[in-house]
């Protein structure tokens, strides 16, 4: 190999390494900002000084109205919820946001589906941009037994993910007119509709256990009112409440409410309020936003 070659090769990788460095700082220095897509609404979670801060996974991004709830409790509030992603992230979102200002109180909804969910450690990958930023989101992506140091050599790959949200962010503004919340179209289709259970073998594993204490204690450091909350299904999943009498009694015997509206009379196999088994329409949602609103105003 001549040295002329060799020269050449050098080059290459400096110049390579180089602008892995370079554009790595700048999507570092700028992800915050990021206002589209799951990035967005984590972001801003996290910057948002509403004083009722909503977490949870798609059944929180759906469920709950925040305007609904501001109105009727008179404190402004966030919809944090994140499609797929339940205790960790909330964990993590919730460890960033009490450092800019702690939420009055934070309302927790826990899907019994999302917590024996399998795929919950390997959906932690979503979460990898977030890695140099802040320690906590650090600590919930280690949990990944997938995960790898090789996987932060390069600056650039842990954004790969986030070129489309950032490109949309830098040329679109995005308002969050709903302050986070999702609405539904559509109703359950009762003619094809097959339910799902929570299987025998399904159990609440000893991080989630962990990381949901790790809440809880967040919120009692901070006096925060912390009410963890299953939202209305069309059909229940948990069928023989294992999963919610388990969150249910940590709560309790923590101090703190727990409300269990998973087969609620007013909601309960009610099509019309139904996206499908577990997830509301913007109907159900607005009653369900107001009917939660009110039960909790007195004890606030």
């Amino acid at each position: 190999m001549s040295k002329t070659y060799l020269k050449y090769i050098i080059l290459f990788f400096v110049l390579v390494i180089s602008i892995d460095f370079a554009v790595g700082k700048i999507y570092k220095r700028n992800f915050n900002n990021i206002n589209f897509g799951d990035y967005g609404i984590i972001n801003r979670s996290i910057k948002s000084k509403a004083d009722v801060l909503i977490l949870g996974s798609s059944r929180a991004m759906h469920h709950y109205n925040p305007r609904i709830i501001s109105e009727s409790l008179k404190m402004t509030s966030y919809n944090g919820g994140v499609g797929g992603q339940g205790i960790f992230l909330n964990y993590a979102v919730l460890s960033e946001r009490i450092k800019i200002k702690p939420p009055k109180v934070v309302i927790l909804d826990l899907s019994p589906n999302v917590i024996v969910d399998k795929q919950s450690y390997s959906k932690l990958n979503l979460l990898l941009p977030y890695y140099h930023n802040y320690n906590s989101f650090k600590e919930i992506i280690q949990l990944n037994p997938d995960f790898s140091m090789l996987e932060l050599i390069s600056n650039m790959y842990i954004y790969n993910s986030t070129i489309y949200h950032f490109v949309r962010s830098y040329f679109f503004t995005n308002n969050d007119i709903n302050f986070g919340f999702e609405a539904l179209n559509g109703q359950i289709e009762i003619n094809n509709y097959e339910p799902f259970f929570l299987e025998k073998e399904e159990v609440m594993d000893i991080n989630k256990k962990r990381f949901l204490d790790k809440i809880i204690n967040l919120c009692k450091d901070k006096n925060i009112e912390l009410i963890g909350v299953t939202s209305p299904t069309y059909s229940k999943f948990d069928v023989q409440n294992r999963i919610i009498d388990e969150m249910e009694l940590i709560f309790n015997k923590n101090n703190f409410q727990f409300i269990d509206y998973s087969n609620y009379l007013e909601f309960y196999q009610r099509p019309e309020y139904f996206k499908d088994q577990l997830h509301m329409n913007n109907q159900g949602a607005e009653i369900f936003s107001r009917h939660f609103s009110q039960k909790i105003e007195h004890g606030i």
